[in-house]
């Protein structure tokens, strides 16, 4: 997977990534078991991951210059926090992002929600609800 370093990344590294990436969602588009939700929902899903620096739900961006992440290594369910996108956050956990995830610097997604902009309720009950016990579909996509 695509990460960025701190010096930042190369445009064949980034096109590489993003290449995979691609190759990924075009599977997934031509599984005819996947609803029309789920495809609406992961294609949402990657163009917040491309838009955001992002090669993969579990992989960190590395510092390189945005400007409230600077010296930290973050993931997509901080940004996701940090925006309080639900629906994001939603497909991120669907697709297994754990929800308890640390930043470089030991923050969760919880910490950057409660300094987002918008409407934290919901993003934290999202959150919480899954950071007692991983899904069984996360801890598959672990081993």
């Amino acid at each position: 997977m695509l990460q960025r370093s701190c010096s930042g990344s190369s445009a064949a590294d980034l096109d590489a990534g993003l290449e995979s990436l691609s190759q990924v969602v075009s599977g997934v588009l031509d599984d005819p078991c996947v609803s029309q939700m789920q495809l609406t929902r992961r294609q949402k899903l990657r163009e917040f991951l491309v838009k955001h620096g992002f090669s993969h739900v579990s992989e960190p961006r590395l510092p390189a210059g945005c400007a409230f992440f600077s010296r930290e290594s973050v993931y997509p369910i901080h940004v996701a926090a940090r925006l309080c996108d639900d629906k994001i956050i939603r497909a991120l956990l669907a697709e297994g992002a754990d929800p308890m995830q640390r930043t470089s610097c030991g923050r969760t997604a919880e910490d950057f929600a409660r300094k987002g902009k918008g409407d934290i309720a919901e993003v934290l009950a999202l959150l919480q609800s899954h950071a007692g016990s991983k899904s069984a579909s996360w801890v598959k996509r672990q081993t």
